[in-house]
């Protein structure tokens, strides 16, 4: 008897859990259809007093199906440059199961481009595939400048996009960063790496230059645990299967639906819900002290 109400209260609780989900997508389509003509992230983000600054993202983000695969790419550009014009400047885009792979880094890159622009941008992406060359972001400002000045109001945007194999280096010249991990930079990835070093002499800089996501940025300025860690899941289960354990330490977890169903007023509302979150951590510390 026990058995049976406990599922069925199983059952209810995940009937109402379904139904709650999917009238919050239907609501956050209906008011993304406004933006960005009627309301923009950049204006909303200024009334909250804890922004993250460092992104995660993870769970079904690439697509090796080509039909699928644009529409993965304009969805999640999308929530990008949303986050890239309300003033995020790092994120991380985690495939727990998949390698990222050129052509859906490449629809990507032309999926963020065309938001940017359709923001009032005029961006600059560099793809850095393994190293990264300084002169890039300098021809890419000068670049921006002289389109700024023809088209009028664009403002120029230098975005470096890393590839999981890419080294760390100096980005303080960019603007945003958005670094792509895969398997290949799984935590079982780095074990091994550290058991090359067992009983040998070695430098730190050296060991660490493997360390791909740990500390990408060598000038400091794109530096710091992940804030917000977005899962995207059909079964609301959390993606953090070989994930990088220190890209857990300070992060906020958030269940999201798969990345189909969610936009720039769905993520409008994480950022709410981040906010809340934090400002209840504050105010209790405020109180113990």
């Amino acid at each position: 008897m026990i058995n049976f109400v406990f599922r069925v209260y199983s059952g209810l609780r995940s009937f109402l859990q379904s139904v709650r989900l999917c009238t919050y997508v239907f609501l956050d389509s209906m008011a993304n259809v406004f933006y960005p003509y009627m309301w923009s992230l950049d204006t909303r983000i200024r009334s909250l007093a804890h922004v993250p600054k460092h992104i995660f993202f993870t769970g079904g983000l690439n697509n090796h199906n080509a039909s699928k695969r644009a529409s993965h790419a304009r969805r999640l550009s999308a929530i990008l440059a949303a986050a890239i014009d309300g003033g995020v400047k790092l994120f991380t885009l985690y495939s727990s199961h998949e390698l990222w792979h050129f052509e859906e880094i490449n629809a990507l890159l032309l999926s963020l481009t065309n938001e940017l622009k359709r923001l009032g941008y005029t961006p600059f992406i560099s793809l850095a595939v393994k190293t990264v060359d300084t002169q890039l972001f300098k021809s890419g400002a000068e670049s921006t400048e002289s389109d700024d000045e023809s088209d009028g109001l664009l403002t120029p945007l230098n975005i470096l996009l890393l590839s999981p194999a890419a080294r760390p280096g100096n980005f303080s010249r960019a603007d945003a960063i958005i670094q792509l991990l895969d398997i290949r930079n799984s935590h079982g990835s780095y074990i091994s790496h550290l058991a090359q070093y067992a009983g040998k002499d070695f430098s730190y800089s050296n060991m660490v230059e493997g360390f791909h996501g740990l500390a990408m940025d060598t000038s400091g300025h794109f530096i710091g645990y992940p804030d917000l860690y977005l899962s995207f899941s059909k079964y609301q289960i959390p993606q953090v299967h070989n994930c990088m354990p220190w890209m857990l330490r300070c992060a906020m977890i958030f269940m999201c639906p798969p990345i189909r169903h969610y936009n720039v007023q769905s993520f409008w509302r994480d950022l709410v819900r981040y906010n809340r979150a934090r400002q209840r951590r504050a105010d209790i510390t405020k109180n113990l002290d």
